[in-house]
Order: C-alpha cells, then structure tokens, then sequence
C-alpha cells in the first residue's frame, strides 16, 4: 500500500463565515443589552418603618409635574425635620410660572412664585409609605432606598393634582 495522504481540510465558503461571524456579533449585542437594562432596572420600594425614618430626614431635590404634558415640569424640593412620628416637612415648588402660582393661596406663596406646602402629621401607612392629610389636601411618599435613594410622592393641594420625584441631596 501506498502512503496516501488524506486531506481533512474542510473549505467553508465566504459567505458562511460572514454568518457565522453576524450571528456572534448579534449574540454579543444581545448580552451588553441584556446587561445594561438589568443595571437600569427600577428600584425597590423601601418600606418605610421607624427604624429608617432617620434616613429621610434632611433636604432632598427633583421635579414635580402637575399632569399637564410631557417633560420633568418644575423644580421641587422636600425637607423632612424629624424622624418619629408625626413626621413634619415641607415640599416647596420652586419659581413656578404666574398662571400656576396664581392657584394656591397668597400665604403659601412667596415673592418668586415658589409655593411652600407644610405638613406636621405624616404618619406611616399599612402600605410603608408616609401620609399627611390636612382637611382635603393630602400627600403620600414612598421611598425606594439603595445606591441612590430617591422618593416619590403625589399630592393633592388646593384642588391641585401632581407628582413629584426627589433624590437626596
């Protein structure tokens, strides 16, 4: 018998290595987007209990949105003084426009159309969060702690609907 020599070599033609190459690229994209909206995933809802009260004190900062369209709407910040209850603070609309500051009542507003909303008798509800109601106006918060703890809350305030989302400062 001869030495014959045999020839495994397998030619895979252009065009395959072009898909082979297209489906691990796709395969990879798929990975770094599956990574990045895990990062981006919402927090948790922290439920609140008297034993982080003393983290939400102190001045947080955002934006409030009275529901009239798209867009972050207007500067607002919130300030809680104590950790026991009553929880007492104050959520100030910064510089609000004229047709909304014009809304609220005069006691309430100061010379740059920034409306100050206090309350003195938050307390916190079967749900975690913290609920203050004066008459009819009402507020509820809800914290969402972690790396970046943040609370948003609505309000209901002279016949006024919004949200608004802070992040600690």
């Amino acid at each position: 018998m001869r030495n014959r020599k045999i020839d495994f070599t397998v030619n895979i033609p252009k065009e395959e290595t072009d898909m082979r190459r297209a489906f691990c690229l796709a395969a990879m994209g798929l990975v770094l987007i599956s990574m990045a909206l895990i990062s981006c995933a919402p927090a948790q809802k922290t439920i609140i209990t008297n034993s982080n009260l003393p983290g939400l004190t102190g001045r947080w900062e955002g934006w409030v949105n009275f529901g009239l369209g798209a867009g972050p709407g207007f500067m607002c910040n919130l300030v809680i003084t104590n950790d026991t209850p009553p929880i007492q603070g104050k959520v100030t609309f910064v510089q609000l426009p004229q047709s909304f500051a014009m809304i609220f009542p005069a006691d309430s507003k100061t010379a740059d159309n920034s409306v100050t909303v206090n309350f003195r008798n938050a307390n916190i509800s079967n749900h975690g969060t913290l609920i203050a109601q004066s008459g009819e106006n009402l507020l509820e918060l809800t914290y969402y702690g972690g790396a970046s703890p943040k609370i948003q809350g609505w309000f209901y305030y002279w016949a006024t609907k919004g949200t608004f989302d802070v992040s600690k400062k």
